[in-house]
């Protein structure tokens, strides 16, 4: 099950948790004010062929890892709002054994073990309700990463270790979803994404190297008072 399968079911497991036991659905809609939340997130990374120009069958995912994550924002109007999240390390493999080749057209596999960690300052549109809201996100990603990576050359079996230290900003790209809890408290699941360096995986062109990740947080609203 991958972890947006993961983080779907248990926003659907806590809501249905929530509203049996709180039973309390917001008086007026959530409409400005500050907000901080916490919570989980699964992260991946994983390869895009370019050259498939934009079909999602060409992607080969790694091994997702979990972290923690805060979240800090304000709501400016009922469908604007402006926010920072930080994404704690997480340890990632990519280990696909996609077949790749050198600028020498020779063959070969990558092995590669990632701690990644991120901040992030992005722009919410929202689209509100009394109890659900949906989000589009876009920001930037501040990431920091360092790769173990092995590559072995398929026409000869050696494999050559190196360690990648490499840092950046990218654009972020998200969806959103959360269902309010009384006047104050909300579940928030989201789904985002962002390039990283190429070389933390070994790459030549056309891959592209990406990381993304599924959150999970109770969001604390305080309002605009």
């Amino acid at each position: 099950m991958s972890h947006r399968h993961i983080c779907i079911t248990l926003l659907i497991a806590a809501s249905s948790f929530l509203s049996v036991s709180a039973g309390a659905e917001p008086n007026e809609p959530f409409t400005s004010g500050w907000y901080v939340g916490a919570g989980f997130s699964y992260n991946d990374i994983y390869i895009y062929d370019d050259a498939c120009y934009g079909c999602y069958g060409s992607a080969e995912y790694g091994k997702s890892d979990g972290s923690g994550t805060l979240t800090a924002g304000f709501r400016a109007t009922e469908y604007l709002a402006i926010e920072g999240t930080y994404i704690s390390q997480s340890s990632l493999t990519w280990d696909r054994n996609v077949l790749m080749f050198d600028d020498f057209f020779e063959p070969y596999f990558v092995d590669a073990q990632v701690e990644l960690t991120s901040y992030q300052v992005s722009v919410l549109g929202i689209l509100s309700g009394r109890v659900w809201e949906g989000y589009l996100r876009l920001g930037l990603a501040f990431w920091d990463a360092q790769s173990d990576l092995s590559v072995t050359l398929l026409g000869t079996g050696v494999t050559v270790p190196s360690l990648v230290d490499r840092s950046g900003e990218d654009f972020l790209f998200g969806i959103g979803g959360g269902r309010a809890f009384g006047d104050n408290w909300q579940i928030r699941l989201d789904y985002a994404f962002f390039a990283i360096d190429d070389a933390l995986l070994g790459l030549n062109d056309p891959y592209e190297a990406y990381a993304d990740y599924a959150t999970l947080q109770m969001i604390k609203r305080f309002g605009s008072d």
